[in-house]
């Protein structure tokens, strides 16, 4: 009957192999200090045990090395090797030299003596009967084995804590972003690896009062797999997290340049010597991804030299108009502001279109400040102003009030 360790086990170590992966591609380029050898080190001794533990690689383990359950040693051990593994990963992320050195040394030493211990208490144990899918839980009240698995426990247990007590105190202080995201999510996973801990004591304690391992086993597979891929992810993200970082800022430059396109098409069409790449249709202008910035920097001059453009046409009584709207609909600020600069622009472009008069004051609200915003400011105010232009019932209001006495006639 097939358990979780069918469908969890290969998926944490696929995603260990991929990290393994990504991290040796990176120090292909040049960064190979201890942390990071250490990293790889971790990843590649993770993914090992998880192989190891998938069914089908299990069985094909203990033939070749003619043991049985060999498998589960060699993978129990791999997770010793793992947890020292990242331990020294953040021994040299915080200090550096003797001073890292010191603080390894000791904890290589003591690893040392448990695989030892570990391996021969587990030939000891007499486990002589294939249990591919619930060794544990299946051998965990033989008396030499519990001991085996104590040993095994308290020093993962211990190498957890150490994780949690490192990242837990850099964390705060970390200068990246990423790094700190990182650390936290190395948290969650050693909290995953508790949970197994506790699980497999029970495993231990549970037969001497009855209880069926079994009935808890699902939550040990959880704990080691979902905290592994919180430990995976929490190794890997300083250095991959940038680009998650990139990937939201170009959406959110896209769906700017998307947002700006109704009004800067009621512009452009309004004044045709603003544009300076002719667009053929919104399809392709929205499918056009390369130069993204170049495009969404344009669109923004262009849309500001089309208000210019429309200057003669602003009417104040408009704008007076939409901000006591505005003000009656419970906008503030630069809501406010863009109620009425997208009122302003569509009565503007309505009167341009059915050829009356300039106005006689010609100002544009807040019109002194364009230019002076950087760009990224400029876009998000404009965007403000675009979706005023095109839904606000503010703008709609504003726009239909009745026009003042100095356009009352037309140019003939």
């Amino acid at each position: 009957m097939k358990s979780l360790n069918d469908i969890l086990y290969p998926i944490d170590a696929a995603i260990a192999g991929a990290a393994l992966l990504f991290k040796l591609h990176g120090m292909r380029r040049g960064r190979r200090d201890p942390a990071t050898v250490f990293l790889c080190l971790a990843l590649f001794l993770l993914a090992c045990t998880y192989t190891l533990v998938i069914p089908a690689v299990f069985v094909k383990v203990d033939a070749l090395l003619g043991t049985t359950n060999a498998a589960v040693l060699v993978s129990q051990c791999c997770v010793i090797g793992y947890s020292l593994s990242i331990q020294l990963m953040l021994v040299y992320w915080a200090f550096s030299g003797r001073q890292a050195w010191r603080r390894a040394v000791w904890r290589i030493s003591i690893v040392a003596v448990v695989l030892a211990v570990m391996v021969t208490l587990f030939l000891l144990a007499g486990a002589n009967e294939q249990r591919v899918r619930d060794f544990v839980a299946h051998y965990a009240g033989l008396p030499i084995y519990s001991v085996y698995l104590l040993v095994y426990l308290a020093t993962f247990l211990g190498s957890r804590i150490d994780v949690l007590r490192l990242a837990m105190r850099y964390a705060p202080v970390s200068g990246r972003p990423w790094l700190r995201r990182g650390l936290y999510l190395m948290c969650i996973g050693a909290s995953g690896g508790l949970v197994y801990v506790i699980a497999r004591i029970a495993d231990i304690i549970g037969p001497r009062f009855g209880a069926d391992p079994q009935r808890w086993e699902v939550f040990a597979q959880l704990g080691a797999g979902l905290g592994s891929i919180f430990t995976i992810i929490g190794l890997t993200i300083p250095s991959w997290g940038i680009y998650v970082t990139r990937a939201g800022q170009w959406m959110r430059r896209y769906h700017a340049y998307l947002r700006l396109y109704p009004l800067w098409n009621a512009l452009r069409l309004a004044s045709p010597d603003i544009e300076l790449h002719k667009s053929r249709s919104r399809i392709v202008d929205a499918l056009a991804l390369r130069d993204l910035n170049y495009r969404l920097t344009r669109r923004v001059v262009e849309i500001n030299d089309g208000r210019l453009a429309l200057r003669p046409y602003i009417r104040a009584d408009v704008g007076e108009s939409a901000a006591r709207l505005a003000q009656d609909a419970g906008l503030d600020d630069e809501d406010l502001v863009a109620a009425v600069q997208a009122a302003e622009i569509k009565a503007a472009l309505r009167d341009k279109e059915l050829n009356r008069e300039p106005s006689l004051d010609g100002s544009i609200s807040e019109l002194d400040q364009d230019g002076t915003h950087d760009v990224r400011t400029e876009t998000t105010r404009l965007v403000k102003v675009a979706d005023a232009f095109r839904v606000s019932p503010v703008v709609a209001a504003a726009v239909t009030a009745p026009a003042g006495p100095q356009l009352a006639g037309k140019r003939s």
